[in-house]
């Protein structure tokens, strides 16, 4: 599968002094990965009956909480998971609602709020 939607968020690298004599102190920068969380949701448009995958990559472990929107700001589904280890995690999102009622065609909001910030992803659903 090939994301179609790319969100991410990028921290400042620290700086650190090295000591190199007794009496001296020489200021040094060292470059340390910048830590970065991306949310990827496919497919999208979802075209069958889902769910649709979000693939998560937390810099930090932590809560997760997915919830879904209509354009209205009617929250229709969420999904809270605890605990969710850094590195990369897959979570089935399902397209129907709180009732398991199927959603219908059109434009949804995702909303993933993690430990490093909140996501925002536009979801299009055509069946």
């Amino acid at each position: 599968m090939t994301p179609t939607f790319t969100l991410s968020e990028t921290f400042t690298p620290s700086a650190t002094g090295t000591s190199t004599a007794a009496n001296s102190v020489t200021p040094t920068r060292t470059s340390t990965p910048a830590a970065t969380s991306v949310v990827v949701l496919f497919p999208n448009p979802a075209t069958g009956p889902g769910p649709v995958t979000l693939n998560l990559h937390l810099s930090t472990a932590g809560r997760v909480q997915i919830s879904v929107f209509t354009t209205a700001f009617r929250r229709v589904n969420e999904i809270t998971l605890s605990n969710v280890p850094a590195g990369t995690t897959d979570v089935a999102l399902p397209l129907t609602d709180r009732e398991g009622t199927p959603l219908a065609d059109g434009l949804y909001y995702v909303v993933v709020t993690t430990p490093q910030g909140r996501f925002v992803v536009k979801l299009m659903i055509l069946r």
